[in-house]
């Protein structure tokens, strides 16, 4: 069990998606069942070695210390969220198709949405699992819930989270040059910061459409645009997930859509210590709609604090007047 760090308190009830206090209810996903859905949380940290002769495989990857501070934020902010979370370290690669196979399996029928967060070392569309195995972010992941794998998430809204590297190490000149420029970045940023990047030369590619499924209803959200690094404090975990997990919770409270969350994520992270050499990315589906993760309940009472906090604000000037 983990014991939530979020500093909020959960209000408890089902309610509507609070997209309809504000707009058109048709432009917002169904958000109202209890739990609202499967939140699949994947942290890999620790990596063993690796007896491979490949020269694309990496001898050694360092571990990923800090990234259980992520994990205890993530947990905490979707349990609040009424999300079934459901949390798995450090697995192989055969490990992590049966979790992806199992839970595209499930009978989604009664939730309304669908979140997953992965966690690891990285290069441009993939992520490593703890044996040094390569998974491929949209061929094995996201393509997992499509439609006709997965029909019971059928018109349903599939959040990805995905924090690594997306740099890209080519063969001979290039890849000196790849590696001449992360150990800039890495030299140019506080030392309690590493980078999620693999330490190895990668598969050559640069295709930015390795990131970016052609199904509807996708929200994919990624720690850095594509060819750079991402950044983790080795006490206080990434800077992406970290200031994920505090814009939800202020957007929230401000009733934003997850698209903006996503955009105001952007743009800290853009402005953060380490500006210039992280940005995050989204993309959403062509006929994607609003996405409101809190329930109309909370809505109301917020609605409802803020105005007495007006009113409040009001009489104290008058009195003092």
């Amino acid at each position: 069990m983990f014991e939530s760090t979020v500093d909020f308190e959960c209000v408890d009830g089902r309610g509507v998606n609070p997209g309809s206090l504000y707009v058109n209810p048709a432009e917002c996903y169904k958000l109202d069942s209890d739990p609202k859905g499967i939140c699949l949380i994947i942290n890999i940290d620790e990596f063993q070695s690796s007896t491979s002769t490949d020269n694309d495989v990496p001898q050694n990857l360092d571990p990923r210390t800090g990234s259980e501070a992520d994990v205890r934020q993530l947990v905490g902010v979707f349990e609040w969220l009424k999300f079934k979370v459901e949390v798995h370290r450090n697995v192989t690669k055969s490990e992590f198709f049966d979790i992806i196979n199992e839970t595209r399996l499930l009978d989604h029928t009664t939730y309304d949405a669908f979140v997953c967060c992965i966690m690891s070392h990285g290069f441009l569309g993939h992520i490593y699992t703890a044996d040094h195995q390569a998974v491929e972010i949209l061929e094995d992941i996201a393509h997992a819930f499509y439609p006709d794998s997965c029909p019971t998430l059928r018109g349903k809204p599939k959040i990805f989270f995905i924090q690594a590297c997306q740099i890209t190490s080519m063969h001979g000149s290039d890849a000196r040059q790849d590696a001449e420029d992360e150990s800039e970045l890495s030299a140019s940023v506080p030392t309690t910061y590493a980078s999620d990047a693999d330490k190895c030369t990668a598969h050559e590619t640069t295709k930015i459409s390795l990131l970016l499924p052609d199904a509807p209803d996708f929200f994919m959200c990624y720690s850095t645009l594509p060819r750079s690094p991402s950044y983790r404090n080795q006490d206080k975990g990434t800077v992406y997930m970290q200031t994920l997990t505090d814009q939800l919770k202020k957007g929230l409270e401000l009733q934003a859509a997850l698209q903006g969350v996503a955009q105001r994520v952007e743009q800290e992270v853009a402005d953060s210590e380490v500006e210039g050499q992280q940005r995050p990315f989204y993309y959403v589906s062509s006929d994607h709609k609003s996405v409101f993760l809190c329930g109309k309940l909370f809505a109301v009472l917020l609605c409802f604090k803020f105005l007495f906090i007006s009113v409040a604000f009001c009489f104290t000037r008058l009195c003092s007047s």
